[in-house]
């Protein structure tokens, strides 16, 4: 097959690689559609993944092609989005269905192969089947959008309330669209980058806010009578966000930080202190929750796509055959272009 191999930091190629065949749990996916997050371009050029070679990319979708010999619940032809995390299922985490805290995971994508390859293995477990009329590229953009929905039940987001989202990426829109389906009164954005403010006032959000011209607690403070938001969203990670989401936050407002950080955090008295006065509550958020009790959150966005009350085809900027691999990860690295949502399409 042909795939795109990640050899060591920084050394990425397009090329043959062997086909892999499927455990007795497993099958084996015609790979059809397949995202790049965001995280994926320092895990190519900085980071590296756990072992060499590998074959990144955990946002993909495909249909089964061959199935393993212990396959109960799957048949060849069906089709379905897939879980990059693969938990133990012993741990104490796993046992509680919290799976994004597994003491001993797997993943697809870094630990091991995934999804920018023509097919991928995927256990039995990790593969979801799709809802008439969802389409593959919609299908691989469950992963960013379960991992915003996460988010957002963190916070407890209730009808009726103003959200701030700090930081406009694929998440941060995500998470905007949500809190609207859910019933939110106002969704407030910022961003340094006007492209991406440009692209969300595209997707029809007006209160948007450029804060490389000011600081967001001020925008937002003007916009509120000096209230605040019910809940902000850092989807940044950056230090500056954190404080603003603080002096953002109305009192005994929420705060769910989910922005991988880029560096340290150095927060001012000032926004200690606000914490401190209006008890606020922070909340971390990690990946998703898909155990069917009390919520797999992925069953729910499969649900909105198939009832189409969410939109993700108008994320997608970009629709790049696997072979323009390398040139599209070079132009996601240098910024030479605008984009939200890039996704290879196999046809």
């Amino acid at each position: 097959m042909k795939a795109c191999v990640l050899h060591e930091v920084g050394d990425i190629r397009f090329q043959e690689f062997e086909t892999p065949s499927p455990g007795a749990k497993e099958v084996l996916i015609k790979v059809m559609a397949s995202g790049i997050c965001g995280s994926d371009i320092p895990r190519i050029y900085k980071e590296g993944t756990y072992n060499f070679p590998t074959i990144p990319g955990h946002e993909f979708s495909g249909k089964i092609i061959k199935i393993g010999k212990n396959v109960k619940n799957l048949e060849k032809g069906d089709k379905g989005t897939v879980l990059p995390l693969i938990p133990c299922k012993k741990c104490k985490y796993c046992r509680s269905g919290n799976f994004a805290q597994c003491n001993n995971y797997d993943y697809l994508g870094s630990r091991t192969h995934g999804g920018f390859a023509e097919y991928s293995v995927v256990p039995e477990d990790n593969f979801l089947k799709l809802s008439k009329g969802v389409s593959f590229p919609e299908a691989a953009m469950v992963e960013p959008a379960a991992v915003a929905l996460h988010a957002l039940r963190r916070a407890g987001l209730d009808i009726n309330d103003t959200v701030t989202v700090l930081g406009a990426g694929t998440i941060g829109l995500l998470a905007s669209k949500l809190a609207l389906i859910w019933g939110a009164n106002e969704v407030f954005i910022t961003d340094v980058v006007q492209g991406k403010l440009d692209f969300a006032e595209k997707l029809g959000f007006s209160n948007v806010f450029n804060s490389s011209e000011g600081k967001p607690a001020k925008w937002i403070k003007k916009q509120t009578e000096g209230v605040g938001t019910d809940l902000v969203i850092e989807a940044a990670g950056v230090s500056d966000t954190f404080e603003q989401a603080i002096l953002i936050s109305k009192n005994k407002g929420h705060i769910v930080v989910m922005g991988n950080p880029a560096g340290d955090y150095n927060i001012s008295q000032k926004a200690v202190s606000q914490f401190l006065r209006k008890e606020v509550t922070i909340k971390g958020s990690w990946n998703s929750y898909f155990a069917e009790f009390p919520k797999n959150e992925w069953r729910v966005i499969l649900n909105l796509l198939a009832e189409k009350k969410l939109n993700l085809k108008e994320l997608i900027t970009h629709q790049v055959s696997f072979s323009e691999m390398e040139k599209t990860f070079e132009m996601m690295k240098n910024n030479s272009e605008f984009y939200n949502k890039v996704m290879f399409i196999n046809k």
